[in-house]
Parts: C-alpha cells; structure tokens; sequence
C-alpha cells in the first residue's frame, strides 16, 4: 500500500516483560514489521534484557521529527518525556490510549500514586487540548467513552484491544507441584492475578470469601498473584488487618514474584476466576483465564463486560452475598462451569493478534 508516512515509531515510558502495555507495544512492532512497515520501538527504560529491542534516543528524536513517520504514542501514565516528545515532534501522531486510573481510588492510601494518576490524567487533558494526535486507538470502547469525558472535541476514535502474548502458555510446561497442591487440597480454589491496588477490589474478594465461608463452608481458597503496587503501606496494613479479623489466614494466599510456568499452572488447575476489579481499561488477565478455559465470575465494572464477551457470569453491583452464592453456582453446577468455559473460548478468538493486527492496518489507511 502507499501510505503518507514510510515509518513507524512506536514509544512508550517503560518497555518490561510481563505487562500488558509493554506486550501491546511490542507485538505492534513486531507484527507490523512483518508485514513490511518500517517499524522501531522506543522506551524511556526498559528492563536490561529488552534493551537491544528499542532505538536510542536519539534515533527516536530523528525519527519523530520526519514527516514520514507516524508515531503511536501509548498512554497510560503520566510521563514527563512523553510530553517532551509530542511537543517536540513533526511527524503524523496517534494515541493508543490504555486509560488512567482514577485517583480518588489512591488517596486513602498513597501520595504518590494519587499524584501520578492526577498529573496522568491531567496530562490526558492536556494532549487533548493541544490537539496533537490524528487519532485515538483505545484498548475499548470504555477508555473511548472515558475521554469524551473530558468535554473536548476529539480526533477520529478507533477501538483495538492491546496485542497479547497467550500463546507464551504454550511455551512452557505447567508447574506439576501447582496441579498436585490444588487438586489435592479439597477446596475450591479462586484465582486472581493483578497489582494489590485499592481498584483491584482486594478488599471486596476478602468480604466475598468471608460471606462464603458463612454460607457455604470452608472449603473454598484464593490464591492472589500480582505485585505491591504502592508506595505507602496503609492499603497492605488494611487487607492484613481485615484477614486477620476475619480469621482468614488459611483461606487467602498471596504470590509474587513466582515463575511462569506456576502461574500458568494457577491459570489451568484453578476451578474459577474471581474478579472484583472496580476499574480496568481492558483486563488482560480475562483473556489469560478464557485461553486456559479457566471459569470466570466477575463485578461488571468498566471495561470488564465488554472484554469477557457473551455468555459469562457477570453481576453488579457488589453484594458480597450474592457474589458467595455465585462461586457456590459454579461449585456446583458443571454445566454452567462448562457453558463459562465455552464461552471464554468462543470470546478469545476477537483477540487473536492476527485479527488485531488487521484491525490496527485497516485504521492505519484511513490516516493516508
């Protein structure tokens, strides 16, 4: 095809393995070059490893300021030199737009999150003002609609979901010593996978297994898997107070920094996905459980329904009573568990690269 722009430079604050911005920008490049576009990548700081995969800054500063080249610019964090490179550039911009975490959600609990998704959301507020970019790309529809809040005229909108990597499960074998503890410690194990932040909805899945555990038993565990998201410790002291009050010690488990093959082995030997996330541009980890047909019971928050398709158990609002009996259904009833799990599959398919890389092209010449 012939395009207005020959080049394309993808940028974003931090390049890593295992996040979901970073797996976004990555396959966009990798995909993109495969397809003959002349594709680079460029990252503020990346992980050491992941270093020879980007141009350098200087390269990046070339680039941006050719008129041939357009520029897909990622947001979702306030960036100080992301603002310097809009500014700065002469070339055809696009915003691939990941959504911000509200603040209101942090400031409880840290300075410093609270500043960086207020300055984040400022500095969306801002681009938009100055009318930099050609169009905008969301995650979904939800991060679309989440800008048309800011009350200012926008480009041409599209929706693309983030490129993902579910095919690394492939890759590696299942952590057996997982598959033995799960299946053999007679309960029903409930997964999670995210940062421990108060829009994860921590403390809705504690007050959820609690409600459990009165109604139904004890047979029932959650294994959480994701990082300390926050600088300050009053949110860890809350769950750990909360857990400890409640007795709940046995019950809710909390993994970090643990080797793929485990995590796949969670994501395949767990008998549910409990997610009560009260904020998500799009939940990557939606995708991960329905690629290992892995049962989801989810708040119907945000972004959630329109990434986990038709067909799956979604409830809002929060009741923690009904989300119990909704785990119990599941326990229960193996043909709704199967009917979930169908589903997931079928819904799976609208992200597969391929189809995204399709969608990313097709939006790509109507900016020619």
């Amino acid at each position: 095809m012939s395009l207005s722009f020959t080049k394309i430079l993808i940028v974003l604050p931090w390049y890593s393995e295992h996040d979901a911005i970073s797996n976004d920008a990555a396959w966009q490049t990798r995909l993109l070059k495969d397809k003959g576009f002349d594709t680079f990548l460029y990252a503020e700081g990346s992980a050491p490893r992941l270093a020879g995969e980007m141009v350098s800054f200087e390269q990046m500063r070339q680039l941006a300021a050719d008129p041939r080249t357009l520029l897909i610019y990622h947001h979702g964090v306030y960036w100080i030199q992301g603002a310097q490179i809009l500014e700065q550039a002469r070339c055809h911009l696009v915003m691939k737009y990941h959504n911000i975490t509200p603040p209101e959600f942090y400031r409880p609990y840290d300075r410093i999150a609270t500043f960086a998704t207020e300055a984040g959301r400022n500095q969306t507020h801002n681009f938009l003002k100055k009318k930099y970019f050609r169009a905008i790309i969301g995650d979904s529809h939800y991060n679309i609609d989440d800008l048309k809040e800011y009350q200012l005229i926008l480009p041409p909108t599209f929706v693309v979901a983030p490129f993902n990597q579910l095919n690394d499960f492939d890759k590696v074998e299942s952590d057996p010593e997982i598959r033995t503890e799960l299946h053999g410690n007679g309960r029903f194990n409930l997964l999670f996978v995210g940062r421990i932040v108060p829009n994860k909805g921590i403390l809705h899945i504690i007050e959820v297994i609690r409600k459990y555990i009165q109604f139904y038993g004890a047979d029932i565990e959650i294994n959480i898997i994701g990082g300390l998201g926050l600088s300050e410790d009053i949110y860890f002291r809350e769950i750990e107070d909360k857990i400890n009050t409640y007795k709940l010690c046995d019950h809710i488990h909390f993994l970090s920094g643990i080797e793929f093959s485990k995590i796949k082995a969670y994501f395949q030997y767990s008998n549910a996905f409990l997610l009560l996330s009260e904020h998500e541009g799009f939940c990557v980890p939606i995708l991960e459980s329905q690629y290992l047909d892995l049962p989801i019971l989810a708040l119907g928050n945000a972004a959630v329904p329109e990434t986990l398709g038709n067909g799956q158990l979604i409830l809002k609002p929060i009741d923690y009573s009904v989300f119990a009996a909704g785990i119990h259904r599941l326990k229960s009833d193996s043909e709704l568990r199967n009917s979930c799990i169908a589903a997931g599959r079928l819904n799976y398919q609208r992200f597969k690269p391929q189809i995204l890389l399709k969608e990313l092209i097709s939006i790509l010449e109507t900016l020619d």
